[in-house]
């Protein structure tokens, strides 16, 4: 297929699909008029629109990769960077929460009241304006936008973008010094990261928690390594007190969950450690990020009798490996969790597992009476596969 055909077909496609968005949100639009809509159909809405939105964005991702130009690629990029710089600048000086919600605001009175340059300010707010980051109504006077209002309600939006700026484009920016010093170290004190800033890491339940309340009739058992166990007592502390968990020792075969309202048991296990809970419907299972293939492997084969014996399934949640390169619609989310994955390598020396090393991983994985096998792969919206479900099968 020629430059020419395909740019026209992407173009079409994208086309169609604004079209069938719009027709959508018409039809919500009325629905919501009459009060004839329910929340399933809300639902569905959400749905059509997640879907047509990753449809439109890979449409444009297409498009721009056919037109554009080295000189383009490295115009946006910089354009990016600037972006960064200016959004870190307004959260540094708080100017988010000092233009007010629905009105316009002197740039002048602005930049007095943040004590910063005038010249200044109205330069970050004609950049950021160029990618619908507040706006200048009127020559003079900056608002903000749909966009930008959102880092005033939302401040983890805020968060978000100081971490991106102080820590991750700091780390990113010194992987050359760290591989000509540290080669190919796994160690997460001779990383990028390190030669700039220090280290951060957090375990939670909240999985936990928000299965036992979604569904009351489960049992529950959660299992972290006794060498992560300080990092679970907040979360525990909040779980104890409002679900009546408990916590123990696996190896403490004669504890048992408190028997006030035992939703959630807590126990300790290393991954690879032998398996004592024998009996459950469905194992689900995280794949640390810095597991090898090895140590899932003996993973594995330690759940290989358990599934056997009990019939069960296992969940391996995916959504942190990487996608099998060219897999998704949108490569835009492939780039994304490629730019997670080398970030990870930047900030700590972990890197995360290729789907396609996981599957091959399962594949080897059997006794002389049976394997195990994946029968169905769980994926969002935007075609990332999520989780894997696997059973024991007999040959």
């Amino acid at each position: 297929m020629d430059r020419l055909t395909e740019l026209n077909g992407h173009s079409d496609q994208l086309a169609a699909v604004i079209k069938s968005l719009v027709d959508n949100r018409r039809r919500a639009d009325s629905s919501d008029q009459l009060g004839t809509s329910a929340d399933t159909d809300v639902d569905k809405d959400q749905a059509l629109f997640t879907r047509a939105k990753s449809s439109i964005l890979a449409s444009i991702a297409a498009i721009k990769s056919l037109v554009g130009e080295p000189a383009d690629f490295l115009q946006d990029f910089s354009r990016q960077i600037e972006v960064l710089a200016c959004l870190r600048w307004l959260a540094e000086f708080q100017v988010f929460a000092c233009i007010p919600f629905d009105e316009s605001l002197p740039i002048k009175d602005l930049a007095d009241l943040v004590g910063v340059p005038e010249s200044q300010l109205v330069r970050v707010i004609r950049l950021t304006a160029t990618c619908g980051f507040l706006r200048e109504p009127i020559p003079g006077f900056v608002s903000h936008t749909p966009l930008s209002a959102q880092f005033i309600s939302n401040q983890s939006l805020v968060d978000a973008t100081v971490f991106i700026a102080e820590l991750a484009t700091p780390t990113a920016l010194q992987m050359p010094q760290a591989t000509q010093r540290f080669g190919a170290s796994s160690s997460a004190t001779e990383s990028a990261y390190n030669l700039a800033l220090n280290t951060v890491g957090a375990k939670s339940t909240s999985m936990a928690s928000s299965l036992s309340k979604m569904f009351p009739s489960l049992r529950l058992v959660v299992q972290i390594d006794n060498t992560q166990s300080s990092l679970l007592d907040q979360d525990y502390m909040w779980q104890n007190a409002v679900l009546g968990s408990s916590i123990r020792d696996s190896s403490s075969s004669g504890s048992s969950p408190s028997p006030t309202n035992p939703f959630i048991t807590v126990t300790y296990r290393a991954m690879g450690m032998p398996q004592s809970v024998t009996d459950a419907a469905v194992y689900i299972i995280h794949v640390p990020t810095t597991s090898s293939g090895l140590t899932i492997k003996a993973e594995l084969d330690d759940y290989l009798g358990v599934l056997r014996t009990s019939g069960g399934i296992m969940l391996i949640l995916t959504t942190r490996l990487l996608p099998e390169p060219g897999t998704l619609s949108n490569p835009e989310i492939e780039a994304v969790a490629r730019a997670r994955d080398l970030s990870m390598l930047q900030l700590a020396n972990e890197s995360e597992m290729e789907m396609s090393e996981l599957l091959s991983i399962i594949k080897t994985v059997g006794d002389n009476a049976g394997k195990l096998v994946v029968t169905n792969h769980l994926r969002s919206n935007n075609g990332v596969i999520l989780a894997l479900t696997i059973k024991y099968q007999a040959y």
